[in-house]
């Protein structure tokens, strides 16, 4: 579960 939170988070600021 945290792993794919990190992957969001991760995501999200490469969005950025």
């Amino acid at each position: 579960m945290f792993r794919f939170l990190a992957a969001t988070l991760q995501r999200s600021l490469v969005e950025l």
